[in-house]
């Protein structure tokens, strides 16, 4: 069995416990809310109620302003007539420490980020004169700190944290149909396993969703709209979904960093300086996106890109994608190799594809239709076509054998590589095969057919062994885009 089978069984297998997880969890709510429940009422004290409850109780929580407590049992708090809870400086609305606690029906107010309080309020806790102690001064003033396992967060909106939800070290965490606004960081997910986001949003942020060393995180019809710096970051992490997510207005939209085995299906990505940003990420599948307008003005200059491939991401499927109306609209630079970039449909971009430095990338069946320039290739090594090559709206050869594909080759009309289309399409590709990642590495297995000895990683110059391989520190750029760093 070959390591890419035993890879999708793999993921087939979790994403199954994961649902699995997620049942019995909605189940056991639905249990919790059944059994008789100590009532709250505005004014009340909290943190004694919860103290009072018995593990699996409900506690039901009526309008009114509430200080943070500390759940440290399981239990379901059920906001009515949501009710307000706020956070203090370095000390959460709620602190979850206990596995099955459900949280629902609540506005969270959280505190910004304020280096000066956050000390002066640790060193004041260390005396133990507050009632919650205060978070380690190393972690972020969290309106929500998660450290318990099968928590679920329901209807539920935090607003002006330094972070909305901090999690660490947890799994089968679910959040469904929850905001958080104008926060630092709307969501920090730090070792999290096995953890489902849906129909959740987050906006006016200055980040948005960041998953970090995260494994099977789940994310679907999720909202990002205008956060500053990205609106999803997954870095360090592996076998991942992101699945029809709208995500607008970033700088980067949703960004893969170092990360592996991730699947982005049918997301809708737009008004972004990047749409889709990976780099020095393997084995991911990015197919049926829909990239729109990914170009913004700075410093004067208007740039943006739809999908980047960037820092040797390699064996990459990038399948099926309508990129529009952006700068570059599909690119690939420095490093990036045996990528399968296989029917995106590629319209009214100023660069269609743009690539610099990669080698043994196949591009076949994609659409390149009234671009300003359709493919630049510099200083590049890849195969423009398969057992088909690409459509050319300003491909004016002939078809006199009627197969569909052109008499003379497409010649690259722009940079310094010679790439050549020896099978450009005369019609629109329609109707792709059917298509996985262990079909597109055979493709590009049978199609590309150069040797890059001399652009190795590791290579003998003059009797020394040299590694020329190096963890990206930023996204490299084209010598025309603006000299911004992507705030990671």
């Amino acid at each position: 069995m070959s390591e890419r089978i035993r890879d999708l069984l793999y993921i087939s297998k979790a994403r199954t416990l994961n649902a699995l997880l997620i049942i019995l969890l909605c189940f056991s709510f639905l249990c919790l809310s059944a059994q008789s429940a100590a009532e709250v009422q505005a004014g009340d004290d909290l943190q004694a109620a919860i103290s009072g409850a018995a593990p699996g109780e409900t506690v039901l929580v009526g309008p009114g302003a509430y200080g943070p407590v500390v759940v440290d049992k399981p239990l379901a708090l059920i906001g009515v007539g949501e009710p307000e809870i706020s956070a203090d400086i370095q000390v959460p609305a709620f602190a979850i420490m206990a596995d099955g606690v459900v949280i629902s029906g609540f506005t969270i107010i959280g505190v910004p980020e304020d280096t000066t309080a956050k000390f002066n309020r640790f060193m004041a806790g260390r005396s133990g004169s507050f009632q919650v102690a205060p978070l380690e001064l190393d972690l972020p003033n969290a309106a929500l700190l998660v450290e318990g396992d099968f928590f679920l967060l329901n209807d539920t909106n935090v607003i002006e944290a330094e972070v909305g939800i901090f999690m660490r070290d947890v799994s089968s965490i679910t959040l469904k149909n929850s905001s958080f606004d104008r926060c630092e960081t709307s969501i920090s997910m730090n070792g999290c396993n096995d953890c489902l986001l849906e129909r959740c949003s987050w906006s006016d942020c200055s980040k948005g969703l960041t998953a970090l060393e995260s494994i099977n995180l789940t994310l679907r019809r999720c909202t990002a709209l205008n956060n500053t710096h990205y609106g999803v970051l997954l870095r360090d992490s592996s076998r991942c979904l992101a699945e029809d997510n709208t995500i607008f207005g970033s700088m980067e939209g949703l960004a893969l960093w170092d990360t592996a085995h991730c699947d982005l299906l049918d997301n809708r990505i737009g008004g972004n300086y990047y749409g889709l940003l990976v780099s020095g990420s393997d084995n991911n599948t990015i197919q049926g996106n829909l990239l729109d307008e990914n170009n913004r003005e700075d410093i004067g200059i208007r740039f943006g890109v739809g999908i980047s491939l960037e820092e040797n991401s390699s064996y990459n499927l990038v399948a099926d994608n309508r990129i529009s109306k952006s700068f570059n609209g599909l690119e690939l630079i420095d490093g990036c190799e045996r990528n399968a970039l296989i029917g995106n449909y590629i319209t009214l971009n100023t660069h269609g594809i743009r690539v610099k430095m990669n080698q043994n990338n196949l591009f076949s069946r994609n659409n390149l239709v009234n671009n300003l320039i359709s493919i630049e290739d510099n200083q590049s090594h890849n195969s423009w076509n398969g057992t088909v090559g690409n459509y050319y709206s300003d491909y004016s050869g002939t078809d006199g054998d009627g197969d569909g594909i052109g008499d003379a080759p497409y010649h690259i009309p722009m940079g310094n590589s010679e790439g050549v289309d020896y099978r450009p399409l005369i019609k629109p590709a329609t109707g792709s095969p059917e298509m996985d990642l262990d079909w597109a590495m055979d493709e590009v297995d049978r199609y590309v057919c150069y040797d890059p000895v001399e652009d190795q990683t590791v290579r003998v110059e003059g009797g020394a062994l040299v590694i020329s391989a190096k963890r990206p520190q930023g996204p490299p750029r084209f010598d025309d885009a603006p000299g911004n760093k992507a705030a990671f």
